[in-house]
């Protein structure tokens, strides 16, 4: 960065006003001379063309308004000269009409290559105007290859046509009738020039006056000018003894020439006026910048040396560095050493929080990682049941959590939610999921004790109420199903009840979902109140071809953008569409059943309001279950 600065900017200052002062000397010198007439008259011709240019502007914007509008007209127009909307038509024309200098306008259909037949005339039609398409003879093919056709003048008024589509999306075309302003001939260059409109044939359509003028000799020039190969140009002319300065713009696909003529000599008045106060405000202007530039370059570039040696130490990394001026530096240097004071702390707050973020996003991703580990590695299969879960968190780490466990003859399956979600109540999931698995392994020592939900539950109290402190509670079930005889025993601590879907022969699908069973009982407070929970187990005999379904709250509690929840009806319909469809295939109900709903969550699902869990539990209809004696 040092290697490009070959010169401070101290002597860069100097050197432009070293310049600046060579420049204006040399410019005085100049403008002094005999020369400063004819280095004006570029200045004549350039203002004679810009102004050419703005009257060719308006009445080529006339055109092209003429043109859109036309072609939104023409989308209101249908096959079979239908309109679409005539009131919008009449509006619409009335509109052109006004702004745009249209009198007529007539939509055209193709017949084939040579002839139209008309569809829709609009504004005065007079006895001229009904046989304008066939004086004009333009065809269709003529505009096939053309974009905009500009025909000669009809009263001082300019056709114009153009090839469009109709409602359906078929060609069409179209002639309208523009009047040029008469606005545009009164203000800039039409109150020193005299201004004529011409079209390709020669004809003057609009004029800002008469003029005493060799009419042969202007006919000629308008020949001239029309034959030229340039769009625009400005050339000097004499008529009657009188010298004036031409010019010319061609427009409208150069089928029309925009003509000024301006008297030399009210030229040139105007221009040695503008030079002269030219000369004494440049001189004026350039010994005060002058002035003000040797009173203030010193100190200016001294603070800028400061401002750039604190620059080069931010970039080398010491953001401590700071720029202080003093009281004295109100201006813009000032403001940019304040900025600057201001960017190098908020980079150097910045690095601290971007180090801390970082720090706590590893420890974030560490610990999801960690909690991918309480759920259980893979789907349980038995000829009795099939087993399938899958869990969505809200944020990185969430508040749900199942598990099962496998006995010798037993199949043990819990579910709990935690108040709230995030790392809080993930700290709470992995104090349940430790105190599971050490309960399960002293119950796999003891091979003749049969799993008891309600035990599961008391013990599950008391880990949590020993981490949680009263702080946090979860909603919970434990089940036990006998894979021999199918009887499930569950305790639910206030968690929401299961389902068990069982389908009876030859009930239609759409009364299929009475069958949809909620087990209810055996109920009692959250985990981790702080009460010593005893609750004696409900108990459900499961037959073969029978789902159960368990679920957290956030199912049926997170909303869709527009509001809306998933309501028990669209629940069961679901589990039900799902279940009929695939059997007793867990894993694919599961699955299936996640994915639409969050479908119904739409761009809420990336930012859910609660965890949701699904667990699916499927008996197959070839299961062999000894049903327990009575």
């Amino acid at each position: 960065m040092t290697s490009r600065m070959s010169l401070p900017i101290r002597v860069k200052i100097v050197l432009l006003i070293a310049s600046a002062l060579a420049f204006s000397l040399l410019s005085y010198l100049y403008i002094g001379t005999s020369l400063i007439i004819q280095d004006k008259t570029s200045y004549i011709y350039d203002y004679n063309l810009t102004q050419l240019k703005s009257v060719s502007d308006g009445v080529e914007g006339q055109i092209q308004k003429t043109i859109t509008t036309a072609r939104m007209l023409g989308s209101l127009v249908a096959p079979g000269s239908k309109q679409i909307n005539p009131e919008l038509i009449k509006q619409a024309y009335a509109e052109i009409e006004k702004t745009a200098g249209v009198s007529h306008i007539v939509f055209l259909r193709p017949v084939d290559q040579k002839r139209f037949s008309i569809d829709l005339e609009l504004g005065k039609v007079t006895a001229e105007n009904k046989t304008l398409v066939d004086q004009l003879g333009w065809t269709p093919a003529m505009y096939n290859k053309e974009p905009v056709l500009v025909g000669a003048s009809r009263n001082g008024k300019i056709p114009v046509g153009a090839r469009i589509v109709d409602n359906s999306g078929q060609p069409i075309a179209f002639i309208a009738l523009v009047e040029p302003h008469e606005k545009l001939f009164e203000s800039g260059l039409g109150k020193i020039a005299q201004l004529y409109l011409v079209d390709a044939s020669g004809a003057t359509l609009r004029s800002n006056g008469a003029t005493n003028l060799d009419h042969e000799k202007f006919v000629d020039l308008k020949r001239s000018l029309l034959e030229s190969g340039f769009p625009s140009g400005v050339r000097e002319w004499n008529s009657n003894d009188q010298d004036f300065i031409v010019g010319y713009q061609r427009f409208g696909y150069n089928q029309l020439v925009i003509l000024s003529l301006v008297s030399k000599d009210i030229a040139f008045t105007a221009a040695k006026t503008l030079t002269h106060r030219s000369i004494f405000l440049g001189v004026s202007i350039l010994l005060l910048a002058i002035g003000v530039t040797l009173i203030f370059v010193k100190g200016m570039t001294k603070r800028l040396g400061q401002l750039w040696n604190a620059t080069q130490k931010v970039s080398e990394g010491d953001f401590s560095c700071r720029v202080d001026f003093g009281k004295t530096s109100n201006d813009e240097i000032g403001g940019l050493a304040d900025s600057f004071n201001t960017m190098a702390q908020k980079i150097e707050e910045l690095m601290v929080h971007t180090a801390e973020k970082a720090r706590m996003e590893k420890e974030l991703e560490t610990a999801q990682v960690l909690q991918n580990r309480f759920f259980p590695l893979s789907d349980f299969e038995h000829d009795s049941i099939a087993l399938s879960g899958k869990s969505v968190a809200a944020s990185e780490c969430g508040g749900d959590w199942w598990y099962y466990a496998k006995f010798e003859n037993h199949l043990v399956v819990v579910i709990g939610d935690v108040t709230g979600h995030g790392v809080s109540a993930a700290l709470v999931t992995a104090s349940a999921h430790g105190a599971f698995s050490i309960l399960m392994s002293q119950l796999k020592s003891q091979p003749d004790v049969v799993p008891s939900p309600k035990e599961i539950v008391k013990y599950l109290n008391e880990a949590i109420l020993a981490s949680a402190g009263k702080e946090a509670t979860m909603t919970f079930i434990a089940s036990v199903i006998d894979l021999r005889s199918g009887v499930m025993s569950l305790v639910n601590a206030s968690h929401r009840p299961p389902y068990v879907y069982r389908k009876k022969a030859d009930v239609p699908l759409e009364n299929a979902i009475k069958h949809f069973k909620p087990l209810m009982g055996a109920q009692g407070p959250a985990l981790g109140l702080g009460q010593d929970l005893s609750i004696d187990p409900v108990t459900f005999q499961l037959e073969p071809g029978d789902m159960v379904f368990w679920y957290t709250d956030g199912l049926v509690e997170c909303e869709s953008p527009d509001g809306k929840m998933i309501t028990k009806q669209q629940l069961t319909k679901m589990l039900l569409e799902l279940a009929e469809k695939n059997d007793a295939n867990a894993k694919t109900i599961c699955d299936q059943l996640l994915h639409q709903s969050l479908e119904f969550f739409g761009e809420n699902a990336t930012h859910l309001a609660d965890d949701i869990t699904v667990v699916v539990g499927t008996i197959p209809k070839k299961a062999t279950l000894l049903k327990a004696a009575a």
